[in-house]
C-alpha cells in the first residue's frame, strides 16, 4: 500500500466512521426514546480510538481483531453496567455502535487491503 492509501483508510476509518456510527446510534436513541446522556467529543475519542486499532490490526495483525474486539466491548460493556438509574438501554446502544463502528474500521482496511480475508478463512 502507498501511503496514500494508509491515509485515505485511516481516515475513512475515523472520520466517516464516526459520522456513520453517530447516524445510526442517534436514530436508534430516537426510535427506543433514549435522550443522550454523554458527550458527542467523547464519543468521538472513543469511537476514533476503537477504529484506529481495528483498522490497524485489520492491515498489520488482523488474526488479533477478534480478541480485540472481545476485549473491547467487554470493557465498554462493563463500564455502562449497573448505571445509576437502572436502564440498561444505553449501553445496549452503545454495544450496538460499537458493532457499527467496528464494522467501518474491517470495512476501511479491506478497502485496500483485502490480505485479511485470507487469515480469518483459514481459521
Amino acid at each position: 500500500m502507498t501511503l496514500a492509501q494508509y491515509f485515505y483508510t485511516y481516515y475513512l476509518s475515523i472520520f466517516a466512521g464516526w459520522a456513520i456510527a453517530e447516524l445510526c446510534v442517534n436514530f436508534m436513541r430516537k426510535t427506543v426514546h433514549e435522550p443522550r446522556k454523554s458527550g458527542k467529543l467523547i464519543d468521538f475519542y472513543v469511537g476514533g480510538s476503537e477504529r484506529f486499532v481495528a483498522t490497524t490490526l485489520v492491515l498489520f495483525a488482523p488474526s488479533y481483531l477478534p480478541a480485540f474486539i472481545g476485549g473491547w466491548v467487554a470493557l465498554k460493556f462493563a463500564a455502562h453496567w449497573q448505571r445509576a438509574g437502572g436502564s440498561h438501554v444505553p449501553g445496549l446502544v452503545a454495544l450496538v455502535g460499537s458493532i457499527i463502528s467496528f464494522s467501518v474500521a474491517i470495512g476501511a482496511g479491506l478497502i485496500f487491503d483485502r490480505s485479511a480475508l485470507a487469515v480469518w478463512k483459514s481459521h
